[in-house]
């Protein structure tokens, strides 16, 4: 690996540099615990200090991480250029060869780096992977009532049934529709054709809902199911439902990995604007979480399974493994929310974290059960059930059981946070629940109650919380667009 020009100089006492096989006992430099800088205004700020890597003759740091406790924010300092790839000097045979033979180190440490010190989770990219190949979709349900949407569309459409989303174009392909090779920005749907690995008859006999997943559109690779949803008021109910995806994203613009085994949906939901949820419209990405715990809690059987909820937006198996995420992304329109709501779950994928047919196996395995495993068809239709369900629920002002669901799921009863003001300061305070928003309300220190939103942090949404200037009592206006 490449050194910085002054960091590395051989001991007084020697003339060269150690070897692997030599003994040096040299006494290790013990840098402080924390030290103090300043910002350009003058703001003294105290930084946590780690040595993560030390020079072998004299035991300097070689890599520091320095953490901000008050934001949780990290610095990595290195005196290790990691940055430098061999191929930067394919040209210079000697340095060429000398770092393609520490190269695999130099991996290795970044990838401590990033993923154990910084949270950054990664991809592995040693292997080749294969090239995309796009998929058609199918449209699925009735058909008087794909006929119905279709017809609704008819003036929105650019040609004979093609629309133009915001990512995407979409085709709708009729009996006698040659269609086009499907591709990142074009989606042929059939609509008089069934998939081949999508059950139908398994997926309406579970379905009971009136509206929420009766119209379908299936596919097994697109580059995102909320592509083909985004850029038009489509049908209230319809749920876009995909195998593979290639540019699944997040909350916060993350990225949404989608393995063989997860299943994923999107779902447009319309929610007049004057209607008790209109009017709080960002109590949707809780309702939607409750009801994909509810969906598997209320099989009979499946009562005790371990599911959980961590506010924002996240599905978690017990307290601390991530296994599912929401997203929901509404436009105005007139007196009408158009929400779009996102929804990854993993179902049989044992990776990148955990699986609920595993939680089921564990289950079953310590109280000696014969639950059977949730098949994919199944859970979306029980998902879409209890979303519909929900919102029943709420429209018909009983908003007080559905905060009793989401408590009775949510791990946050009591935990302390810190919270950062307007003006940087930091002031622990204990979560009490959430707003008529759904905003998270807390204590402070003083006993004021305070309604605080994330700051965008990428990795956790309970780390670096803004309080606004105005208390609980000066309530929020309802957001257009759901945090």
């Amino acid at each position: 690996m490449m050194h910085h020009i002054f960091c590395y100089q051989p001991s007084p006492a020697k003339t060269r540099f150690s070897q692997d096989h030599e003994d040096v006992k040299v006494s290790s430099v013990s840098p402080p615990a924390s030290v103090d800088v300043k910002d350009k205004k003058g703001n003294l700020h105290s930084f946590d200090l780690k040595v993560l890597g030390t020079e072998e003759t004299w035991h300097t740091p070689s890599i520091i991480l320095a953490t901000l406790p008050e934001s949780g924010g990290k610095l990595v300092f290195s005196q290790i250029h990691l940055e430098v790839d061999p191929m930067q000097y394919e040209f210079e045979e000697s340095k060429f060869n000398a770092l393609k033979e520490s190269n695999a180190t130099r991996l290795e440490i970044f990838n401590d780096l990033l993923n154990v010190h910084l949270g950054i989770e990664l991809r592995s990219t040693s292997q080749k992977t294969a090239p995309v190949t796009y998929t058609p979709a199918f449209f699925l349900g009735r058909h008087e009532l794909k006929l119905e949407m279709l017809e609704r569309l008819k003036d929105a459409m650019q040609t004979s049934d093609t629309l133009k989303m915001s990512q995407l174009e979409i085709h709708f392909c009729r009996s006698s529709t040659v269609p086009q090779p499907a591709s990142s920005s074009f989606l042929p749907i059939m609509v008089h054709q069934c998939p081949d690995n999508f059950s139908t008859v398994e997926y309406f006999e579970n379905l009971t809902s009136k509206e929420l997943g009766r119209l379908v559109i299936y596919a097994d690779v697109l580059s995102s199911s909320m592509d083909v949803l985004n850029g038009h008021q489509l049908q209230h109910g319809l749920a876009v439902i995909v195998r593979q995806q290639t540019k699944g994203r997040g909350r916060s613009k993350n990225i949404w990995l989608s393995p063989i085994g997860s299943a994923l949906f999107s779902l447009q939901i319309h929610v007049p604007t004057d209607t008790i949820l209109g009017r709080r419209i960002s109590i949707l990405q809780h309702l939607v979480s409750v009801a994909i715990v509810s969906a598997f809690k209320s099989l009979p059987g499946y009562e005790d399974i371990d599911l959980r909820l961590k506010w924002p937006n996240d599905i978690y198996a017990g307290n601390n493994i991530k296994i599912g995420g929401v997203i929901v992304e509404t436009h105005v329109m007139s007196h009408l929310n158009i929400c779009n709501v996102g929804v990854g779950l993993n179902l049989f994928n044992k990776k990148p974290t955990h699986c609920i047919n595993d939680i089921v196996n564990v289950f079953n395995e310590m109280y000696h059960k014969q639950l059977k495993m949730i098949s994919y068809e199944q859970y979306f239709a029980i998902v879409f059930n209890e979303i519909e369900k929900w919102l029943d629920t709420i429209q018909s002002d009983n908003i007080d059981s559905f905060l009793y669901r989401y408590y009775t799921y949510w791990l946050h009863s009591n935990t302390h946070v810190k919270v950062l003001s307007a003006s940087g300061t930091s002031e622990n305070v204990t979560i009490l629940g959430i707003d008529d928003y759904g905003y998270l309300r807390v204590r402070g220190e003083d006993r004021t109650i305070l309604t605080v939103h994330p700051d965008g942090n990428t990795f956790d949404s309970l780390k670096g919380l803004i309080a606004p200037k105005w208390s609980y009592s000066n309530r929020i206006t309802s957001p257009s667009n759901v945090f």
